[in-house]
C-alpha cells in the first residue's frame, strides 16, 4: 500500500474535483494499491498548503498530488523544492498554464493518471531575491498591474478569471497604465545592463501566462536557463493590435520586444515596481534580483513529453 497526501485549494472547482476523488478513492486503492488522503488546504495556519506539502517532504513520501491553479502549485513547489517527493497535479485553476506548458492534460480523468502513474521529470525552478521560489513566470509592469486590478474588480463584480483579466487589461491601458523606466542587468554583464520604458518585464521558466499568452515562446523548463522577454514603451493602439501575437508567441518579430538567455537578472528602478509571480499579486519594491535556483522539482509528466 502507498499513501498519498492530496493538497485540495479551497475554491470552488478544486472541491468539486476533491468530491470526484473521494468517490474514486475506494477503486483507486483495490486496482492500484494508492490509498489517497484527502485534504482540503486553508489561506494560512496549519493546513496550508505550503505547511502541507512541508509535512509531506519530512516524511519524505514518495508522491504528493495538488488539486488547484499555478498559485497553488507555486506554494506546494516552494516546500518541495530540492526534495525527492513527486509532484503531480490535476489542474483547477483559471489559467493553469504551468500544467499546459508541461503538457499535462486539462481534464479530470487524463491529469488523475499521469498525476499517478505519469513519467517522473526534474525541472528548473526561479528564485526572487535568493529566496522566494516560483515554478512558471515573474512578470513586471503592465501584467502585474492587471493581475492587482483584476482583484480589486472581483470585489464588487463575478466573473471569470479570463474576463476579469480582459476588462482589467482596458483599464489599464486606457484609464491608469503609465510607462516606468526600469534598468535591467541580464547575468551580471555590465554590456546587457539596459535601461528602458517598460511595459512588460517577464522573467520565464515556463513559455506562456494568463492562460493564452505564450510571453516566452522558446522557454523550457529543462534547459537550465531563464528567459527574459522586454516589451517596451509602444502606443496603446500597438498594444492592442499585437495582442493576438502574444497569445500566438508570434511577438518574436516585433521591434519593441527583446528576448534573452539568462541565469540571473538584476531589475530596479527609482520607484517601487509592480510585480506578479505565478499569476499572484507579489509585494512591490525598488530592485530585485531574479535567479535559477539550485534546487529542482520532481514532477509527474506524460510520457510522450520525452518521446
Amino acid at each position: 500500500m502507498e499513501k498519498i497526501t492530496v493538497i485540495v485549494n479551497p475554491g470552488k472547482k478544486s472541491l468539486s474535483i476533491a468530491k470526484k476523488l473521494e468517490n474514486l478513492k475506494g477503486l483507486i486503492y483495490e486496482k492500484t494499491g494508492k490509498d489517497l488522503e484527502i485534504i482540503e488546504s486553508s489561506q494560512s495556519g496549519e493546513n496550508s498548503i505550503f505547511n502541507l506539502a512541508l509535512k509531506v517532504k519530512k516524511r519524505k513520501d514518495k508522491n504528493i498530488l495538488i488539486v488547484g491553479g499555478d498559485g497553488s502549485i507555486s506554494l506546494a513547489s516552494s516546500a518541495l523544492a530540492g526534495s525527492q517527493t513527486v509532484l503531480g497535479i490535476i489542474p483547477a485553476g483559471s489559467g493553469n498554464d504551468f500544467t499546459k506548458g508541461l503538457g499535462i492534460p486539462q481534464d479530470f480523468v487524463s491529469s488523475l493518471m499521469v498525476a499517478l502513474f505519469g513519467q517522473e521529470a526534474e525541472i528548473d525552478l526561479g528564485l526572487i531575491d535568493g529566496k522566494h521560489i516560483f515554478v512558471n513566470i515573474v512578470g513586471f509592469g503592465l501584467d502585474a498591474k492587471i493581475v492587482k486590478r483584476a482583484l480589486k474588480i472581483k470585489k464588487f463584480i463575478f466573473l471569470p478569471k479570463k474576463w476579469l483579466y480582459l476588462i482589467a487589461l482596458f483599464c489599464e491601458i486606457f484609464f491608469s497604465f503609465e510607462f516606468q523606466k526600469i534598468t535591467a542587468t541580464i547575468n551580471n554583464d555590465s554590456i546587457l545592463k539596459l535601461k528602458k520604458e517598460n511595459l512588460i518585464f517577464a522573467v520565464a521558466n515556463g513559455l506562456q501566462y494568463g492562460g493564452n499568452f505564450k510571453i516566452a515562446p522558446e522557454a523550457s523548463f529543462f534547459d537550465n536557463k531563464l528567459d527574459v522577454c522586454w516589451i517596451s514603451k509602444t502606443s496603446k493602439f500597438r498594444i492592442l493590435y499585437n495582442f493576438i501575437k502574444v497569445i500566438k508567441g508570434k511577438h518574436i518579430e516585433l521591434k519593441e520586444v527583446s528576448f534573452f538567455k539568462a541565469k540571473s537578472v538584476s531589475i530596479s528602478s527609482l520607484k517601487e515596481i509592480d510585480c506578479q509571480v505565478d499569476g499572484e499579486v507579489f509585494p512591490s519594491k525598488k530592485d530585485y534580483y531574479i535567479s535559477l535556483s539550485s534546487k529542482k522539482l520532481k514532477v509527474r509528466v506524460p510520457p510522450f513529453l520525452f518521446d
